[in-house]
């Protein structure tokens, strides 16, 4: 009699069925690994794509952080030019009124001196250094590319020499006769 405590075990193969089940096995798992391939490729592009996309936005930001930090750069620039300019207009304008206290004129008289010569064609502030000069006796030349007269002379009092037309090349471009003006 046979040991109870033994089991005996047979295992029948049939190789056809063996074979077809391996290659089973084996094709879910090349189709598995060829599913992973894939989706880590496109992850991959995924990835790529978002890097780009941020080095573009990136980019762009550098690009227009500097534009605004350009841009601050002018008007401060251009706001403290300013502000010199008129602070030296202001300072013009304090002492053409002392010059004309001084020399027994008005501030009014002064401002309107100062008026009528930026109507000739003078900037603000060319214009009074123009009625400085006049006040201590100078006289003043300015040639104007308006059209009339191309060069106006001005005088307080006394003689004065009549404008001319200068005879070279102005900064109008056109020709002058004449020795006075910009000419060299």
């Amino acid at each position: 009699m046979a040991n109870s405590n033994q089991v005996e075990l047979v295992v029948t193969v049939e190789v056809d069925k063996a074979n077809s089940s391996i290659k089973s096995v084996n094709a879910n798992l090349s189709g598995i690994e060829q599913t992973a391939v894939r989706a880590a490729r496109g992850a991959s592009q995924g990835i790529d794509g978002m890097t780009a996309s941020m080095v573009k936005g990136a980019t762009a930001g550098n690009l227009l952080a500097d534009a605004i930090k350009k841009a601050i750069e002018f008007a401060k620039e251009w706001t403290v030019e300013a502000a010199k300019e008129a602070a030296q207009a202001e300072r013009a304008a304090a002492v053409t009124m002392g010059l004309a206290k001084a020399h027994g004129d008005s501030a009014a008289a002064a401002s309107k001196a100062v008026e009528a010569v930026r109507a000739v064609g003078f900037i603000a502030a060319d214009a009074t250094v123009a009625v400085q000069k006049l006040i201590i006796g100078m006289t003043v030349k300015k040639h104007s590319c308006s059209g009339g007269d191309h060069e106006y002379v001005l005088k307080c009092g006394g003689t004065t020499d009549m404008g001319a037309a200068p005879t070279c090349a102005d900064e109008c471009g056109g020709a002058m006769s004449g020795a006075m003006g910009p000419c060299p």
